[in-house]
């Protein structure tokens, strides 16, 4: 269980909507790079892309709503086929480490068909893609420890860090969407998730 000073920490830290930037500013380095790669994971989740997604598939791919949706349930499905066999990925690779290498390199895949128009080529390598962030908040946790935050407080300020990201990162991409569209060719959208998990994955070389 959670102690009872764990919980108040949690407690304030769920509070406080800006409480992860300790993670940044009180932190050794390799916390603060952890946060980063968690920081970038977060910002290629998947309900981040919806817009972005849907509007490549309907509007440019001629998709109709029955394919759209359709598609949606696929990637449900992958995700929970993904998270089934997170133990036993992690097993065949070695360690979380390199399963969270692996997850990476495959969503840069997805990315990349998805920047192709191959949709639902693209959902096949996210069923270990989508699992990215599951070692990274287990190893922010463990190094968070030894700068007196607790299980509980780590997880509300992952929970917090990734609440912002996703109420900036729908400006960035539509941004980014209509930078595509000027150039002709809106589908290059997508090579800004690939470059984002490039860079998380260099860090966590960096880091590891």
């Amino acid at each position: 269980g959670m102690s009872s000073s764990t919980a108040s920490a949690a407690r304030a830290s769920l509070a406080s909507p800006l409480g992860f930037l300790k993670l940044f500013t009180s932190c050794g380095p390799r916390v603060r790079a952890v946060s980063a790669i968690l920081a970038l994971q977060c910002a290629v989740d998947g309900k981040l892309l919806q817009d972005q997604l849907s509007l490549m598939q309907m509007i440019h791919g001629g998709w109709t709503l029955s394919m759209r949706s359709l598609w949606s349930s696929a990637f449900g499905l992958a995700m929970t086929v993904g998270g089934q066999l997170t133990g036993r990925m992690i097993r065949l690779v070695g360690d979380e480490q390199r399963f969270m290498g692996a997850a990476h390199a495959a969503s840069i895949a997805a990315f990349l068909a998805y920047s192709r128009g191959s949709f639902w080529l693209g959902l096949l390598p996210l069923i270990v893609g989508q699992q990215r962030r599951g070692p990274t908040v287990s190893w922010l946790v463990t190094e968070a420890r030894q700068y007196g935050i607790g299980r509980g407080e780590a997880i509300a300020m992952t929970a917090n860090l990734r609440a912002v990201v996703e109420t900036v990162g729908p400006l960035l991409y539509n941004l980014g969407q209509r930078l595509s569209a000027r150039l002709g060719a809106p589908q290059r959208v997508f090579y800004a998730p690939a470059l984002i998990m490039l860079v998380a994955e260099a860090v966590r070389k960096y880091s590891a």
